[in-house]
């Protein structure tokens, strides 16, 4: 393996009106730089929010069978997905209704002073 020895040339001089021809000569200085004021920045004062609760899913009630047997009918609700039995006379989940009648394949509920009837496979 050989190796060449190289030797400094400089560069020739820039091409009149090319780039480097538009910028200032550089000097050595000595001086400090001047010192460059900064525009104060004052922050805006936080104004305090009140947290909004995130959304409370709603759920979904569904009627998806009946058991009548007399004084201890029964009817079944699927709750979110999961089955429940409410007997006569019980609230249904923690919706605040209550389940009233079973006969003929639906039933009555009542919240309050509202009543209805659900017919099985309908959803309230």
């Amino acid at each position: 393996m050989t190796f060449r020895r190289f030797q400094y040339r400089p560069s020739p001089p820039p091409a009149e009106g090319s780039p480097s021809q538009w910028l200032p000569p550089m000097t050595p200085s000595t001086s400090a730089p001047a010192a460059v004021p900064l525009p104060s920045i004052t922050p805006a004062p936080i104004q305090p929010t009140a947290a909004v609760p995130p959304p409370v899913p709603k759920v979904q009630h569904i009627l998806t069978g009946v058991f009548e047997l007399g004084n201890q009918s029964a009817a079944l609700f699927s709750i979110n997905g999961i089955s429940r039995r409410v007997y006569v006379g019980e609230t249904i989940g923690s919706s605040g209704w209550s389940l009233m009648q079973v006969a003929n394949q639906e039933v009555v509920i009542r919240r309050n002073r509202e009543v209805y009837t659900i017919e099985i496979g309908q959803k309230f």
